[in-house]
């Protein structure tokens, strides 16, 4: 995902059975002495198949896994405008749903 200058990548890791969240270029943190860059939870479904819902406003990530089983919440801090959103899979992955609202 691109937002404005700020690069994160949420990923699943299938060695260690974990989502991760890479916030390395999530804009300027550094009044956070404390910040985490990487976001990690284990996966807690058991299904061959993944259920991810994104929801991304002006300033958060809300990832919702595995049909909501569980929640993973990430900030990004830019100075611009969201200029867009780019979805890629390395895999043979597909997004059956895509919806956007202003």
């Amino acid at each position: 995902m691109i937002l404005a200058g700020i690069s994160e990548k949420v990923q699943y890791r299938a060695g260690t059975n974990e989502y991760a969240i890479d916030r390395t270029f999530f804009g300027d943190t550094s009044s956070n002495a404390g910040f985490v860059i990487w976001l990690r939870a284990p996966r807690a479904a058991s299904e061959r198949s993944f259920h991810l819902d994104f929801l991304i406003d002006h300033s958060s990530l809300e990832l919702f896994r595995d049909k909501g089983m569980a929640l993973m919440s990430a900030l990004f801090f830019r100075d611009q405008l969201l200029a867009g959103t780019r979805l890629h899979s390395p895999g043979s992955y597909t997004i059956q749903t895509l919806w956007f609202s202003p």
